[in-house]
């Protein structure tokens, strides 16, 4: 799959994909943004399919006819590790830690570092 930079309709169709836990119709993406048309849901999704990044999972009832969920094939980290490069991820992770306030999302960055040095540690050997 070979992705570039999502659009800013794409981006935003694919949050609402990515923050769905189920498959979601046409109407139920337009109705979970104020300012998507069914239309450019429509032509949004055939593009996003066309490329891979969405699949069809299922076939769902819209009033008296059926209509097709979608769910995001690629996932918003793999979308992210896609489109930056590693200094742009330190740059973005650097950012982060300099502007949160929050103690435990520093030690889950922390805890997560010493797991990959552990890691690399134990693959190194």
């Amino acid at each position: 799959m070979k992705i570039g930079m999502l659009t800013k309709r794409e981006l935003q169709i694919m949050q609402i994909l990515w923050n769905s836990a189920t498959a979601l119709s046409v109407r139920e993406i337009t109705s979970l943004s104020d300012n998507l048309s069914q239309n450019t849901v429509q032509a949004v999704l055939r593009k996003l399919l066309s490329e891979h990044v969405i699949e069809v999972d299922g076939i769902g009832q819209s009033g008296t006819v059926h209509t097709r969920n979608f769910i995001a094939s690629l996932s918003q980290e793999d979308y992210f590790k896609k489109i930056m490069s590693p200094s742009a991820l330190k740059n973005l992770v650097s950012h982060f830690i300099d502007s949160t306030t929050e103690t435990s999302e520093i030690d889950e960055l922390a805890s997560l570092v010493r797991e990959k040095q552990k890691d690399l540690r134990k693959n190194s050997k």
